[in-house]
Protein backbone atom coordinates (compact mmCIF):
# COMPACT_ATOMS: atom_id res chain seq x y z
CA UNK A 1 0.00 0.00 0.00
CA UNK A 2 2.88 2.34 0.78
CA UNK A 3 4.36 1.71 -2.67
CA UNK A 4 1.09 2.71 -4.32
CA UNK A 5 0.97 5.88 -2.22
CA UNK A 6 4.53 6.84 -3.15
CA UNK A 7 3.91 6.10 -6.83
CA UNK A 8 0.78 8.25 -6.86
CA UNK A 9 2.61 11.07 -5.06
CA UNK A 10 5.43 10.95 -7.61
CA UNK A 11 2.99 11.01 -10.52
CA UNK A 12 1.13 14.00 -9.09
CA UNK A 13 4.43 15.82 -8.52
CA UNK A 14 5.57 15.23 -12.09
CA UNK A 15 2.26 16.36 -13.54
CA UNK A 16 1.96 19.40 -11.28
CA UNK A 17 5.54 20.61 -11.78
CA UNK A 18 6.45 20.76 -15.51
CA UNK A 19 10.14 21.43 -14.77
CA UNK A 20 10.43 17.91 -13.34
CA UNK A 21 8.81 16.30 -16.37
CA UNK A 22 10.96 14.72 -19.07
CA UNK A 23 12.08 16.88 -21.97
CA UNK A 24 11.23 15.92 -25.55
CA UNK A 25 13.78 13.62 -27.16
CA UNK A 26 14.30 11.60 -30.33
CA UNK A 27 12.89 8.43 -28.77
CA UNK A 28 16.20 6.87 -27.77
CA UNK A 29 15.50 7.61 -24.11
CA UNK A 30 12.16 5.81 -24.35
CA UNK A 31 13.79 2.75 -25.92
CA UNK A 32 16.52 2.72 -23.28
CA UNK A 33 13.90 3.10 -20.57
CA UNK A 34 11.82 0.23 -21.91
CA UNK A 35 14.91 -1.95 -22.18
CA UNK A 36 15.85 -1.11 -18.58
CA UNK A 37 12.32 -1.95 -17.40
CA UNK A 38 12.44 -5.27 -19.30
CA UNK A 39 15.80 -6.17 -17.76
CA UNK A 40 14.56 -5.30 -14.26
CA UNK A 41 11.41 -7.41 -14.71
CA UNK A 42 13.49 -10.33 -16.00
CA UNK A 43 15.85 -9.98 -13.02
CA UNK A 44 12.91 -9.87 -10.60
CA UNK A 45 11.34 -13.01 -12.08
CA UNK A 46 14.67 -14.80 -12.60
CA UNK A 47 13.82 -17.61 -10.12
CA UNK A 48 10.48 -18.26 -11.86
CA UNK A 49 12.17 -18.23 -15.27
CA UNK A 50 14.79 -20.74 -14.06
CA UNK A 51 12.06 -23.01 -12.66
CA UNK A 52 10.13 -22.84 -15.93
CA UNK A 53 13.18 -23.60 -18.07
CA UNK A 54 14.20 -26.51 -15.86
CA UNK A 55 10.69 -28.00 -15.91
CA UNK A 56 10.43 -27.85 -12.13
CA UNK A 57 7.43 -29.68 -10.68
CA UNK A 58 6.58 -26.65 -8.47
CA UNK A 59 6.93 -23.92 -11.09
CA UNK A 60 3.60 -22.28 -10.25
CA UNK A 61 4.35 -22.18 -6.52
CA UNK A 62 7.81 -20.74 -7.20
CA UNK A 63 6.26 -18.10 -9.46
CA UNK A 64 3.70 -17.14 -6.81
CA UNK A 65 6.37 -16.94 -4.10
CA UNK A 66 8.46 -14.79 -6.42
CA UNK A 67 5.47 -12.60 -7.35
CA UNK A 68 4.25 -11.88 -3.82
CA UNK A 69 7.44 -12.07 -1.73
CA UNK A 70 10.18 -11.48 -4.29
CA UNK A 71 10.34 -7.79 -3.36
CA UNK A 72 12.04 -8.87 -0.13
CA UNK A 73 15.54 -10.19 -0.54
CA UNK A 74 14.71 -13.34 1.42
CA UNK A 75 11.63 -14.09 -0.68
CA UNK A 76 13.61 -13.71 -3.91
CA UNK A 77 16.51 -15.79 -2.55
CA UNK A 78 14.11 -18.48 -1.29
CA UNK A 79 12.45 -18.68 -4.71
CA UNK A 80 15.85 -18.93 -6.39
CA UNK A 81 17.02 -21.72 -4.09
CA UNK A 82 13.72 -23.57 -4.55
CA UNK A 83 14.02 -23.23 -8.34
CA UNK A 84 17.51 -24.73 -8.18
CA UNK A 85 16.46 -27.81 -6.21
CA UNK A 86 16.23 -31.24 -7.77
CA UNK A 87 13.44 -31.69 -10.28
CA UNK A 88 11.31 -34.74 -9.50
CA UNK A 89 10.54 -36.86 -12.53
CA UNK A 90 7.64 -39.31 -12.65
CA UNK A 91 8.61 -42.89 -11.92
CA UNK A 92 8.45 -45.14 -14.95
CA UNK A 93 7.07 -48.64 -14.71
CA UNK A 94 7.23 -51.41 -17.31
CA UNK A 95 5.40 -54.65 -17.54
CA UNK A 96 7.85 -57.56 -17.39
CA UNK A 97 6.33 -61.02 -17.52
CA UNK A 98 2.96 -59.71 -16.31
CA UNK A 99 4.64 -58.01 -13.36
CA UNK A 100 5.03 -54.29 -12.74
CA UNK A 101 8.72 -53.44 -12.35
CA UNK A 102 10.18 -50.07 -11.48
CA UNK A 103 12.68 -48.87 -14.11
CA UNK A 104 16.09 -47.61 -13.16
CA UNK A 105 16.87 -44.00 -13.95
CA UNK A 106 20.48 -44.76 -14.79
Amino acid sequence: MRLLTWTAALAVTLVAHPALAATPSDGADAVAGLMAIGILIAAYFFPAIIALLRGHHNTLAIFLLNLFFGWTFFGWLGALIWAATVVQRPIEYRMVHDERVRCSRF
